[in-house]
């Protein structure tokens, strides 16, 4: 009976420590770095010298008197670690972009630009009719480069580009390659966040006829090129897709976006619609010919595309799926704060492999793992090299981890191979983010190379980036950061 007296004592303690690393994800700081040096606790690599690291979320929940309902309305805020032979110097920097700038000078949320969700207290019918007229403004969610730009971008069409020496803002673009009306104009397009190889899905919404579904060549910040355009009913949320040497993989899952709800709520968020029992369109585009062909799947929403590759008649590609589009409800902030409602989240991923045979038209599917926590995979990196190939090693986060607390997360290597080398890195009070893999100039094998993240210590109370061995999950060196590092989504490394 003491035993377990003790052992229930040591769990409520450590969720309590859980718990305080997740609600420093979800805790502005307004505190920008210019370039300061920090210190690993061991010397790096010389291979890892002169190389960047660029990490991009959601840096600040609000302004003055107006705080965000969602995470996704979050300041977009830039962390950088720059590798130099001498020291390594980190930078904290927001993306000053048109809304930011001008909340700063409101000391308030700005009313000019449209959110994907409400503020509290609400704006008035007025701000958020004329936000609707200008349009979203705010990038949080990935870094890429196009060409020799770097750009802050989210899942819509606007654009900032960066300097990523110093995290400095230089300018917005928003390229009109489709060469729309004035009034047209007026309506945002829906971009991917997960460009490959400069290669990007657009969303055109037209609320007088057939939406537009774009495959686009972004070549920099202002030159875009429209490769193909496929008409679709519905105007589907498309946040990733995959590519494979010679075709790209769009899939339009049941989820899409109505301009008559979005008029109606005057809200994003509230415009976007689940269609219960709905199948996912699956086109399938030769990058060759520029054809397109159609196939049906199961209706699942799919967040994250990992990789995709050809083998011999058949199109092969793994995504993180959701049973339904309750994530958008999961991460407002109300819910994302009190552990009593994060932890009745039930909607977790599963990490699946898709399979088209482009003879039958038949797509297959099945999970790349059936056990906790690597079957609930998020935020998914490869090493890049295996970009197109066949691959064996998926890394990222898992959440829930002890399928209880949705603060458990832990950091996660799936071997989809299925030789037994998945791995885990998990320590108490310790929540990683998404990871980034960097490849051993001498490798001998696909994980031969290091895995970082950034972590928060709900101990003591701080954030720190970790670097582990990517073939053991072993922690080989961390290095705390001067500030506290809020919720981060995507990023670069170079």
């Amino acid at each position: 009976m003491l035993v377990k007296i003790i052992y229930l004592l040591l769990l409520t303690a450590w969720a309590k420590e859980y718990d305080k690393a997740f609600d420093l994800l979800f805790t502005s700081n307004v505190k920008e770095f210019d370039e300061i040096t920090v210190h690993f606790q061991k010397p790096l690599p010389t291979w890892l010298l002169n190389k960047k690291l660029i990490r991009i979320g959601a840096g600040c929940f609000g302004m003055g008197d107006r705080k965000f309902h969602h995470v996704f309305d979050g300041f977009g805020k830039m962390h950088i670690w720059n590798l130099k032979p001498n020291r390594t110097t980190f930078s904290a920097k927001f993306v000053r972009t048109r809304t930011f700038v001008d909340s700063e000078k409101r000391n308030t949320v700005s009313p000019l630009y449209t959110l994907f969700d409400d503020t509290v207290p609400r704006q008035s019918l007025i701000d958020r009719l004329r936000s609707l007229f200008n349009g979203p403004d705010n990038v949080n969610v990935n870094i890429v480069k196009f060409g020799d730009d770097y750009l802050a971008i989210s899942d819509f069409w606007s654009k900032y580009v960066i300097d990523i020496d110093r995290g400095e803002t230089l300018f917005r673009t928003s390229p009109d390659f489709l060469h729309r009306s004035i009034i047209s104009r007026r309506i945002p397009l829906l971009s991917s966040s997960h460009p490959i190889q400069g290669v990007n899905i657009v969303t055109e919404i037209n609320p007088f006829g057939l939406n537009y579904v774009h495959l686009v060549q972004i070549k920099s910040a202002r030159e875009v090129v429209n490769l193909l355009s496929i008409p679709v009913d519905e105007a589907p949320y498309i946040h990733s897709f995959s590519l494979t040497s010679n075709y790209a993989i769009i899939v339009a899952n049941p989820v899409s976006i109505s301009i008559s709800k979005l008029f109606e709520t005057l809200n994003p968020s509230k415009s976007i619609i689940w269609r219960e029992n709905g199948e996912s369109d699956v086109y399938v585009v030769d990058l060759r010919t520029l054809q397109y062909r159609k196939y049906r799947t199961e209706g699942k929403f799919m967040l994250h595309h990992v990789n995709a590759f050809e083998y011999n008649d058949a199109i092969i590609f793994d995504t993180t799926t959701y049973k339904s589009f309750t994530l958008i409800h999961d991460y407002q902030l109300d819910t994302l704060r009190n552990s009593t409602v994060r932890n009745k989240i039930t909607d977790l991923p599963s990490l699946k492999r898709y399979t088209i045979d482009l003879k039958s038209g038949i797509v297959k599917h099945k999970l790349l793992s059936n056990r906790r926590p690597y079957q609930g995979l998020e935020m998914p990196v490869i090493n890049e090299l295996y970009r197109f190939k066949s691959y064996c090693f998926i890394y990222g986060i898992s959440f829930k981890s002890d399928n209880i607390q949705f603060s458990n997360v832990t950091l996660i290597k799936v071997d989809i191979c299925g030789k037994g080398r998945d791995r885990i890195w998990e320590l108490n009070g310790h929540i990683p983010s998404e990871p980034w893999f960097v490849h051993h100039p001498n490798r001998r094998a696909e994980d031969d190379g290091l895995l970082f993240s950034v972590i928060s210590d709900g101990i003591r109370l701080r954030s720190y980036l970790a670097v582990f061995n990517a073939t053991t999950l072993t922690l080989v060196n961390t290095s705390p950061t001067p500030t506290l590092v809020p919720m981060m989504f995507h990023g670069y490394h170079e």
